[in-house]
This record gives structure tokens, sequence and C-alpha cells, in this order.
């Protein structure tokens, strides 16, 4: 009896917490399958040594591409959600012209310590940079800047009050909704990738469920786990296309340029938080609802999950597994 009665509160704590346990299905699978990845990608590296590079290239966005739809299934079609982090909305906007394997990063220098991760955007060519460093890059794809440098936190208040700070001594206002942008990264790209892209395309992203309902301020973003288990319902994001003959090209009117840029973004982040609901969790316009079909995520996501279950099912394919995923991390 006392068994049957420990089964049964088993099986409520289970169904309890169901849907905050949500998120470790598809981070076991994102993070699992990264050393399959890896361990392709290193195959493919070594077949492809003295082939011309335009050939390993090609495996490379193809393997980057294959890796990034499964994340895209555990993230969009798995949740229900619409995306997860600011990486992946851009990937949800590249899989609608089949170019997410040829997106690249500029992200700051400390990623490149990530375990798996920090390698393989190495090797895919993304840009690691520090304050006030330059680097040089000239492959033909898509370039992802975030210009802030880092996310808006509300709860970091040094962070904000340095970039208000740094925005006061440029001769700027100070935004509310957002960090003051650099554009260390944007000249270079503008420079180096002049003849090789026609258009910038701005992004600006609101979650929602991020008002405080009392103070009506901004709250913090979701993280991983609350993105997954559900918290965070809907995410807005609104785009601009901007042709590359109307961004600047010398280094002082970009930097107006882009404060401008940031000037649109915080009225429509003011909008987003406004406490007037008519205009409130939304930003303005026509609204489209942004579709990703299984059938471009599900088969990346059937292979790398069929591979990691096959890989732990034996205990040689398992216990080299761990070892080269270790390796990969060093």
């Amino acid at each position: 009896m006392q068994q049957n009665q420990t089964v049964i509160l088993s099986m409520f704590f289970i169904l309890a917490h169901a849907a905050s346990l949500k998120w470790i299905v598809p981070t076991f699978l994102m993070l699992g399958s990264a050393p399959i990845y890896t361990g392709i990608w290193s195959i493919w590296r070594i077949l492809t040594i003295l082939f011309p590079r335009d050939i390993y290239r090609k495996g490379d966005d193809f393997l980057w591409s294959l890796y990034q739809r499964g994340v895209l299934f555990c993230f969009h079609t798995y949740t229900g959600l619409q995306c997860l982090v600011d990486w992946v909305i851009t990937d949800m906007l590249a899989i609608q012209q089949s170019s997410e394997g040829q997106v690249r990063y500029i992200v700051k220098d400390g990623i490149k310590f990530f375990p798996l991760y920090g390698f393989s955007f190495r090797q895919h060519h993304c840009c690691y940079v520090k304050r006030g460093s330059s680097f040089n890059h000239d492959k033909f794809s898509w370039i992802v800047i975030f210009p802030e440098g880092t996310r808006y936190n509300p709860e970091l208040l040094d962070v904000i009050e340095r970039s208000q700070q740094f925005a006061k001594n440029a001769g700027h206002k100070p935004f509310k909704y957002l960090l003051t942008p650099r554009t260390k990264a944007l000249n270079v790209c503008r420079k180096q990738l002049a003849n090789h892209v026609t258009a910038v395309y701005d992004l600006t992203i609101g979650y929602s469920d991020t008002q405080d309902p009392v103070t009506g301020e901004r709250t913090l973003a979701p993280s991983i786990p609350e993105f997954i288990s559900g918290s965070c319902k809907q995410l807005h994001i609104y785009l601009e296309r901007i042709e590359l003959k109307d961004v600047p090209e010398e280094e002082e009117e970009l930097k107006k340029w882009l404060y401008k840029q940031y000037e649109k973004k915080e009225r429509l982040m003011s909008g987003f938080y406004s406490k007037h609901t008519e205009v409130r969790g939304k930003f303005p316009g026509k609204g489209e609802l942004l579709s990703i079909h299984r059938r471009q995520t599900l088969p990346a996501f059937l292979f790398f999950s069929s591979a990691l279950l096959v890989i732990l099912g034996f205990p040689r394919s398992r216990s080299a597994y761990w070892k080269f995923g270790l390796l990969s991390t060093i």
C-alpha cells in the first residue's frame, strides 16, 4: 500500500513539474549533438585538405546548416515558440532563403572559450573581437552584428549607467530601453563588404510578458529554460531593409546614422512597453506570422537525435563519444 502511494505521489510530482522540465529534452539534444557535429566536421576537414578551399567551405556551410536546422526544430516546432534567443532569430530569417549555412557572427572574444561552440564558431569563420580591435573577413555570407556588445538587462544597473554615460560623452541623449551602440564592427564590415552585399537588415526584437504589471517597467528577458517551458508566448520582430548605398561610408557619418537607427528602435521599444493597451506589446504596422515548415528542420533533427541515440546505446561508442566531447572542449 505504501509503495503504491509513493508511485502515485511520484507521478503527481512529474505531472506538476512537466512544464518546467520541458526544456531538458531540446537542451540535451542540442548540446548532445554538438560533439557529433564537431566529429563530422573534423572528418570533412581532413578529407578536403588537398582540395580547393571552396569545396571545404560548401561542406562546412552544409554541416552548419544541418546543425542549425536541428536546433530550430527543438526551439520552434518542439516548444511551439517562435524563437529562443537572438542568434536563433537570425537562423529563422535566414532559413526563409535557405541561407542559414552562410550565417557568420561577430561576437565578443570571450565566446571562443565556450566548450565546443567556441571552436566551431571559429572554424565556421565567425569573428571574435575585443573592444577597439580590428578583424579581417572576406567570406561571402550573412554577417550578424550586435552593436550594443551585450544584451540589455534591467538588473545590471552599472552596465546601463556606463552605456548612458558613453552616450552623454558622445553628445547624444541616453536611451531608456536600449544600450548605446558601438560602430567598430559595422564600420569594418561597411568597408570590407561593400562589393559583396547590397543591403543591411536592421532587427528590433520584443519579448512578450516582459513588462512589470504594476510599475510598467521593462523586466528581464526570459532565460533559455523559461523560453522552452513556454513562459514567453510571443516574440515580435521589427525588420527594416536598408540599401547599402544609404549607409554612410565615412566613420563619423556612420556613427550618426547608427545612432539615428537606434533612436527609431527606442521609439519602437517605448511603444512596446507603453502603459497604453492599444500599443503595448506590439510593434506598429501590419505583422506577419513567420512560418518554418517541419520539412525544413525535421530531417536534421532526426539525423542528430538518431545518431546520438545509437552512439549512446553501445558501451564503446559511448566511451569514445565522451572522450571526444571532452577533448573538443580543451
